[in-house]
């Protein structure tokens, strides 16, 4: 409900804001997905200060393992970084495949992976939650999620909306899929509820991003079955809690059937997952601190860190009216 008013009083008031994170006003230093970017860049890039070097760090939405999606992201940046000289783009990387493929272009990138930006504060491990489902997977409802691959699977629990044009392709899923028992969303405060409802927790598509729930599984003591694929979710995996199997629904209910047969400690699962994050975090705030000293500004970001860090980074997120005001990048966010 406070999300939805502040909307209105934005609206309402003119305030307008984009797709973007303040990490530093002085030097400029932003954070965006790329694709959210892309939407408004122009608009983004005439709010950044004149006459000074702004730093754009990127997320990657979806995968950039292939020559074809490079490809793609290779022309967009070459015709934004002739328009725009003053701008330094750099892009974080959710597998060493994407960064080889930045390596290999010559293009700015680090290997430093999205789902070490989820605050572990906000999901954790319920030791003495009902199990009511073998399986649990938290994915929207379309093709490429990929939920018949849990056919088989003898009880399991889905969360996902799904568009208007794919209001068929839901019906048809639902019906292959008897034994599941569906919610549209579950409030994020209440989603380590839900995880703990479940033995295992379910990654299924080929292709996509670093898929933020295959972390928060993790961080609420579950195992994954986790099928082979592009994007990076691999990367704070470990063999002993995250199966990888065929992609067929037989592998996929023996995949669940064996890790829930392991009686996987949950405090493993999440102390491991959170040892990776930790990683990546740091290099985050390594490659923020570099920035500052060829800026040469005085201070140390990891000093700042607890002030900076927020849930995913603010991205795709409600944040809180103080954070939103200094934080969220806006017209007249930097005065030149």
């Amino acid at each position: 409900m406070l999300w939805h008013l502040k909307r209105w009083a934005t609206k309402l008031l003119g305030l307008k804001s984009f797709p973007c994170y303040v990490l530093s006003h002085d030097p400029p230093v932003v954070v965006s997905y790329w694709f959210d970017f892309l939407q408004v860049a122009d608009e983004v890039l005439t709010a950044l200060p004149k006459g000074r070097r702004s730093h754009l760090l990127f997320q990657l939405g979806w995968q950039r393992e292939t020559d074809e999606r490079m490809s793609e992201l290779q022309n967009d940046l070459c015709r934004l970084q002739d328009a725009w000289p003053d701008v330094r783009f750099l892009f974080l990387c959710n597998s060493p495949v994407e960064k080889a493929q930045f390596d290999k272009r010559g293009l700015p990138g680090v290997f430093c992976h999205q789902n070490a930006f989820i605050d572990e504060r906000k999901l954790r491990i319920l030791p003495c939650a009902k199990k009511r489902f073998d399986a649990i997977y938290v994915a929207r409802i379309t093709p490429f999620k990929r939920h018949l691959l849990a056919a088989q699977v003898e009880s399991l629990r889905l969360v996902g909306d799904h568009s208007s044009a794919e209001r068929g392709y839901f019906r048809e899923t639902l019906k292959a899929l008897p034994q599941a028992v569906w919610s549209r969303k579950v409030r994020y405060r209440n989603l380590y509820k839900e995880l703990s409802s479940a033995r295992v927790g379910l990654c299924l598509s080929a292709e996509e991003g670093a898929m933020f729930v295959s972390a928060e599984y993790l961080l609420c003591g579950l195992p994954v079955v986790n099928t082979r694929n592009m994007g990076g979710r691999d990367v704070l995996f470990e063999r002993d809690y995250a199966l990888v199997v065929d992609d067929t629904p037989e592998a996929v209910a023996a995949g669940v059937k064996e890790m829930v047969s392991r009686k996987i400690d949950p405090g493993r699962v999440r102390g491991a997952a959170l040892a990776k994050m930790r990683q990546h975090r740091g290099v985050f705030i390594k490659l923020v601190q570099d920035i500052y000293d060829q800026e040469g500004a005085n201070r140390s970001f990891v000093d700042e860190w607890s002030e900076v860090f927020i849930h995913k980074l603010g991205l795709r997120r409600s944040v809180p009216w103080g954070v939103w005001r200094k934080r969220i990048l806006k017209p007249g966010t930097f005065r030149s």
